[in-house]
């Protein structure tokens, strides 16, 4: 099926994903002996006709709908609204999904949809799969790691998120005249000769963003096996390292003056105007930026590391819910609604004139990284390369800590002094290890 539409970047990823799913059978009395039975495909997208994507979204929507209801007369839909998370109308539209009046809805992951995932409401990606393994054949290994997880289970089918890793300007290393890091060694040689040279070679933001220094060097240090194992039985050795290494760079001269108050977005503006060569952040931080000399990367595992080469920190931010018994029903005799539902997911994104430059060779699903552009954009397109390359991701500490806070905010007593490494993270692990306690305490 040729598809006519294009849209942009955002629009993509939050409305062509949904678009054409959902299911209910109901029956419209036609004042004659025969009943006319049709399949109602109810679809919650996250904005409604007063956005300025809905025109771009509806014309999309009709020519689907043209599409497959001339397949099938018994085919229709119906497009809902889905509120903001954490509102009192999100609340309400989460019931309309539990009493089985919205089939399929596109949503951030948020504890809003704890009961229907608890109340199995919605559809697993494993129960996805047995159905139809067509779109969950089609997700990178990384996709399926960032994905909403309740009980050991994953829910959402991702098509939106934010990664974060190393970003550096070509530009500065080439005016500096030092060649740009591929591994730790050549980063710390870089972090030398920049110095050497007056340069700065880290932007940083410690006051609130000293969480994307903890994460890329825990991780750097322990992989994604000890970059999630929480401190619940003491200080765990990679996360010891991966402080001392911080400490190290800080004592050394690696950070712009004043990165301990100064907040991640003054950090991002230093480093797009290339007052420093480097800068860990999200992809989400360099929104916007078209500047084919900006590179982004995964920060290496360090020379006691144990990272695998290209795993990376993110958030599945936004992903497609499909309701549990939607699954399971059928458009007509000799069509099931899943089939409907991945034949167009898959169908849209390997047919799409955006995404299709984007697509692996071995014909993986692209993902959004949170970077806004188009298919012009060289950053853009090279991030999309380092994700479809990485085989693992692990979502941020602040996902998974409950003392997440005391630990970001701790570090900077740490970098200045006032408190060793070792007092800092048992401290901090005698506080996870209590609040732990205390969740499970309540849940009993």
């Amino acid at each position: 099926m040729k598809k006519i539409v294009k849209l942009t970047a955002l629009l993509l990823t939050l409305a062509v994903s949904v678009a054409a799913l959902g299911g209910c059978v109901i029956q419209h009395d036609t004042g004659s002996s025969d009943t006319v039975v049709e399949t109602e495909l109810r679809i919650g997208v996250p904005f409604g006709s007063d956005s300025a994507l809905w025109p771009a979204f509806e014309k999309m929507l009709q020519d689907y709908m043209e599409y497959y209801e001339s397949e099938s007369n018994t085919l229709k839909f119906k497009v809902t609204k889905v509120p903001e998370p954490g509102t009192d109308d999100y609340k309400e539209f989460v019931k309309n999904v539990a009493a089985d009046k919205i089939d399929l809805f596109v949503s951030p992951a948020c504890d809003d949809l704890n009961d229907l995932i608890e109340n199995k409401k919605i559809s697993t990606l494993t129960v996805m799969t047995a159905k139809d393994g067509t779109i969950t054949a089609s997700l990178l290994p990384i996709y399926k790691d960032l994905t909403r997880v309740y009980n050991g289970s994953s829910y959402m089918v991702p098509f939106n998120g934010v990664f974060q890793g190393l970003f550096y300007n070509k530009d500065v290393f080439e005016a500096a005249q030092v060649p740009v890091p591929t591994d730790w060694a050549s980063l710390m040689s870089a972090v030398a000769a920049l110095k050497e040279k007056g340069v700065t070679p880290f932007a940083a933001g410690f006051a609130d963003g000293a969480g994307y220094w903890l994460d890329e060097m825990i991780l750097a240090e322990g992989g994604t096996a000890e970059h999630n194992a929480l401190p619940s039985k003491g200080v765990i050795n990679s996360w010891k390292r991966a402080v001392t290494d911080i400490k190290n760079l800080y004592a050394a001269g690696a950070f712009a003056p004043g990165a301990l108050s100064q907040n991640q977005v003054d950090a991002v503006n230093q480093f797009k105007s290339k007052s420093a060569a480097m800068i860990l952040a999200s992809t989400e931080d360099l929104r916007g930026v078209t500047d084919a000399n900006v590179v982004f990367m995964s920060l290496p595992a360090t020379s006691t590391g144990i990272k695998e080469a290209g795993d990376l920190i993110g958030t599945a931010s936004y992903g497609v819910y499909i309701n549990a018994k939607a699954l399971n029903a059928n458009v007509d005799d000799s069509t099931t609604l899943s089939s409907v539902m991945y034949e167009f997911i898959n169908d849209y994104y390997t047919g799409s004139d955006y995404y299709v430059d984007f697509l692996s060779e071995d014909g993986k699903l692209p993902f959004n990284t949170g970077l806004s552009g188009d298919i012009e954009n060289p950053l853009m397109k090279q991030c999309f390369t380092v994700v479809r390359n990485a085989k693992h991701a692990d979502a941020p500490l602040s996902d998974s800590m409950l003392c997440y806070d005391r630990l970001v905010t701790g570090l900077s007593d740490v970098l200045n002094g006032a408190t060793s490494v070792d007092d800092y993270l048992s401290a901090v692990s005698a506080a996870e290890i209590e609040a732990q306690a205390a969740a499970e305490a309540e849940k009993k």
